[in-house]
């Protein structure tokens, strides 16, 4: 009788964890490793990452990435490259101009209202939930106006619309739980996929010294970290400032990938393939996971809920981590 108790505890707990972990698996299906920003005034950079450079994700960047003369040109330039350009497997985004800089209307009038739209919309330098809220109103306004557009928005791929903010200051960071709250509040616009961190721009705010090792941002990331994945949403890090230092690059990239980051914003295309092989498991720990999971399994059916592997003590948590492993191993290999 204890015997068959135990057993069936401990295929409750199983159950119970499967439900939880099946939740958090967003990052397999939605793979956002490598963004690559792109100005979007320059055609030829448009062109080039269309055709030649495999990231997860293409930013079309209206917004760090333009001088104040050229806004215009480059959303007029992002909505034409959107019409015009295949990028392939790549999910297109737009970069806005921030809400505070009254320009950020003029970029959604003019991105929302041709007939292909982008995959994901980044709204940077958000630093409250009316931010999101001006956006979300502004978008949905524009799309009344155009003919045809009922249901689901979907983007460039088909996919639903997708939305990404970014955190770039304290007051962002604070404030955080209460933005990304309020950005899953309009599914009938777009899915809340990601938050960007702000690395630069968030330690000039705070009077911070950036460091080679970014000791400085620790604490920042980190809780960044933990309020995107309390809510359901992948944490994507910050751009290495000196993108031409490959060690560098690779170490942050890793260390990202430690902390709990989905994937890394990058600024030039030598830095995509380097960042997205980051963020993938290794030979040795699909191997690994492969046989903890077959190991769990056969505990499992003999009522064993938490056995030694390695001489490291094996239970639930640990095995869904093997089976993310293996899930996001499978998932790029497809």
């Amino acid at each position: 009788m204890a015997l068959r108790a135990g057993r069936e505890l401990a295929r409750r707990a199983y159950r119970a964890w499967n439900s939880r972990w099946n939740s958090t698996l967003a990052d397999v299906g939605n793979l956002k490793r490598a963004v690559l920003y792109v100005p979007a005034h320059d055609d030829r950079k448009a062109v080039k990452a269309a055709r030649e450079i495999d990231a997860d994700v293409v930013c079309l960047d209206c917004e760090d990435a333009v001088v104040e003369g050229r806004k215009e040109e480059a959303r007029i330039k992002a909505s034409d490259q959107l019409q015009t350009l295949d990028f392939g497997r790549s999910e297109v985004a737009v970069r806005l101009n921030a809400v505070s800089t009254g320009l950020c209307g003029r970029d959604i009038r003019e991105v929302f209202s041709n007939r292909v739209l982008p995959d994901v919309v980044i709204l940077p330098k958000v630093e409250s939930p009316e931010d999101v809220e001006y956006l979300a109103r502004r978008v949905e306004s524009v799309l009344q106006l155009r003919e045809g557009v009922h249901g689901v928005v979907r983007g460039k791929k088909g996919g639903k619309l997708q939305l990404m903010t970014k955190c770039e200051s304290a007051k962002g960071l604070v404030r955080l739980g209460s933005i990304l709250e309020k950005a899953k509040g309009f599914p009938e616009l777009f899915d809340l996929t990601g938050c960007m961190f702000g690395g630069f721009d968030f330690a000039m705010d705070v009077h911070a010294v950036r460091t080679y090792q970014a000791t400085e941002l620790l604490f920042a990331r980190q809780n960044f970290v933990t309020q995107c994945r309390a809510y359901g949403v992948s944490p994507i890090d910050m751009i290495c400032i000196d993108f031409k230092d490959m060690d560098r690059l690779r170490s942050e990239a890793v260390e990202a990938r430690q902390f709990g980051f989905s994937g890394k914003q990058v600024i030039h295309p030598t830095s995509v393939e380097l960042v997205q092989s980051a963020f993938l498991p290794t030979v040795r720990e699909v191997e690994e996971a492969r046989e903890l999971v077959r190991l769990f399994e056969e505990k499992q059916a003999e009522g064993i809920g938490a056995f030694l592997y390695k001489g490291v003590m094996v239970d639930l948590p640990m095995l869904h981590q093997a089976r993310g492993i293996l899930s996001l191993s499978q998932h790029v290999h497809q």
